[in-house]
């Protein structure tokens, strides 16, 4: 018995380059307002990470980071840059701190 408006979906099995440098899942993530390439990340374990993309894309699976700020005890929940201060990251932890980041 066929359904009205059915779609066949197949499985999607192209091998996509990943961002795998934190230890625990990512959080939250936010690409810079002034760089479109300038990637920050941030995790559960107590991380956040910048990643800078190359112009081109990922080509290959990426383990380093350009930058590792440390400094929050427990997982990191949300991330935002800074809307109008082009290096200045915000942060906020289950540690119950607000940490503002010069970058």
């Amino acid at each position: 018995m066929a359904v009205h408006g059915a779609k066949d979906f197949t499985k999607f099995t192209a091998q996509l380059p990943l961002i795998t440098g934190h230890k625990q899942p990512v959080q939250d993530l936010d690409f810079s307002p002034f760089h479109e390439n300038c990637l920050a990340t941030a995790s559960a374990d107590g991380t956040l990470k910048i990643w800078m993309i190359p112009e081109g894309g990922l080509t290959g699976n990426v383990t380093d980071c350009d930058a590792d700020l440390k400094g929050h005890s427990k997982k990191v929940m949300h991330m935002k840059w800074h809307p109008t201060s082009e290096f200045t990251l915000g942060s906020v932890s289950m540690d119950g701190c607000v940490k503002i980041w010069d970058v």
